[in-house]
């Protein structure tokens, strides 16, 4: 199973989806920051059914308009806004920054998350990259961080590789690196709110991520897809 589109025939002047054929049910526990359900998506999904069987807690659901940072040859797929941009070595380890190539800002939003895909990955299957964290002491290779570790003047995204050579550079090693913002939490942002049972459907490419949040850790999230 991988984020990949479903099939929708273009020979037809008003292209039309087939009916439902499959149906892959999932169990996802939430937190209070944003988590994605499912984990993994459903290759050519269709639709989605999500329900909170938390007994008492409530469970928020969102997601956002992914950007899709660089892209190894422009081969991936196009997800989202494309932002276009290199990576540069940065002064510390085998961390990277992105930027223009006069290393201004790129413009591109902060994200709450990020996920990658290694070169040798198969397309449509990332990897959540985990939590933030500093620039300037990334803590092991995939890891990410938003600052300005540099003297830019601007902050922008950081990860850091197996390298500080070219051919390690994240243009190389990744595929793809899509950042996330605006993401559902208990907080301040929160998203479509599901109270104990409750549950909400809606067609839904299998490309786009759904990400909940609950009001404490350890809400089971149900997902239903089908393609």
């Amino acid at each position: 199973m991988a984020r990949l589109s479903k099939f929708s025939p273009d020979t037809m002047g008003s292209p039309t989806l087939e009916l439902f054929q499959n149906l892959k049910s999932s169990v996802t526990s939430a937190g209070t920051s944003a988590t994605a359900v499912p984990a993994t998506n459903m290759t050519g999904r269709k639709a989605i059914i999500i329900q909170n069987i938390d007994s008492a807690k409530t469970v928020y659901v969102g997601g956002a308009v992914v950007e899709q940072i660089g892209s190894k040859a422009r081969t991936e797929p196009i997800v989202g806004t494309v932002v276009n941009g290199q990576w540069h070595k940065s002064v510390t380890g085998n961390e990277w920054y992105f930027a223009t190539s006069a290393k201004a800002t790129t413009g591109m939003t902060q994200p709450t998350k990020v996920y990658y895909s290694l070169t040798t990955a198969n397309p449509g299957l990332e990897t959540d990259a985990g939590a933030a964290e500093t620039v300037g002491s990334l803590s092991a290779e995939h890891k990410w961080g938003w600052g300005d570790g540099d003297s830019l003047g601007f902050s922008t995204l950081y990860i850091r590789t197996s390298g500080a050579t070219a051919a390690t550079a994240p243009g190389e090693r990744y595929r793809v690196i899509f950042g996330y913002s605006s993401l559902p939490d208990n907080s301040s942002s929160y998203g479509y709110k599901l109270g104990p049972s409750d549950s909400v459907g809606f067609t839904l490419d299998g490309s786009c991520r759904v990400f909940a949040a609950a009001s404490s850790a350890g809400a089971n999230v149900v997902t239903l897809e089908l393609s």
